[in-house]
Formats: structure tokens, sequence, C-alpha cells
């Protein structure tokens, strides 16, 4: 079992003993979020079923997902419904692994561009390749790519 999973199961656990109905709930979600993508890799012959590197895809995804409805209810003036989905965004983030700092994913993307002697846009999945092998859990690819597009992109001195 994935150290994800364990943390998970543990979680859930605590909130069920705490009688955390809400955590709990969020939980329950999560861990049948991940049973169903289990079942699609199986029934597709992948016995060991999903790494925790797609368990933390999914962690992203559902916490995505809440912080834009607590929004949406935000703009409805729906406050309790709001605070209950960024709730549910928090005891998600208590779960991922910590995530590079804005500073921390720089200096990886331009260690990564030296290393691999990346010299312009053309090297651009290299890089991002390398990045997702080292820091798969713990990077926003959504922000990487414009860094290394950036950084890439930026003329030589």
């Amino acid at each position: 079992m994935g150290a994800i999973r364990e943390r998970i199961e543990t979680a859930l656990r605590e909130a069920e003993q705490e009688d955390d109905k809400d955590r709990t709930a969020v939980l329950r979600l999560i861990n049948a979020a991940i049973l169903d993508k289990d079942f699609t890799e199986r029934s597709r012959g992948n016995q060991e079923g999903i790494t925790d590197s797609v368990i933390c895809d999914i962690l992203r995804q559902m916490r995505h997902q809440r912080l834009n409805s607590a929004k949406r209810h935000d703009e409805n003036w729906q406050v309790e419904l709001a605070e209950r989905h960024r709730q549910g965004a928090r005891v998600i983030d208590g779960l991922l692994p910590r995530q590079l700092t804005q500073s921390e994913h720089r200096q990886a993307v331009s260690e990564v561009i030296s290393e691999i002697g990346a010299t312009g846009i053309r090297d651009r999945g290299r890089v991002i390749r390398v990045l997702r092998v080292r820091f798969s859990e713990r990077l926003d690819f959504d922000a990487t790519g414009k860094l290394v597009d950036d950084a890439l992109s930026l003329p030589s001195k």
C-alpha cells in the first residue's frame, strides 16, 4: 500500500473515531474515487492498481472542484455551503505531499535545464519529463509548463 493510501486510511479512522461527519464524508468520497480508478486499472490488466502519483492527481482534481464550488456558492451568497467546500479542500490539502514553493519550483526548473543541457523551447518536453519523474507529486504542472517556457525562451547571456 502506498504512503498516501495509508495517510487516507489513517485520516478516515481518526475522523470516524472523532465522529467528524464532514471530514469522514470527504475521506470516504476520496476512497471511492481511488477504488474506482483501481478497478479500472485492474480491468486493464494492471493488478497493482494506481500509483501514489495518480492518487495525488485525483486529490488535486477533487480539491480544485471543491474550491470552484466554494467560489460559485460565494457568488450566490451561500456562505455555509461555500465554507463546507473550502473545509473539504483543506482536508484534501492535508493529504497531499508538500508542494514546492515558487522559489523551489523555479530552482528545480533551472537545475533540470542546466543538467540536461536544454537550450531552447524545443527542449521543453524533455525538461518537463525529467521534472515529472523527480517531482511528480510535489509540482503543479500547470505552473511548471509556464516556468519552463519562460526559462527556455529567455535569450542566453
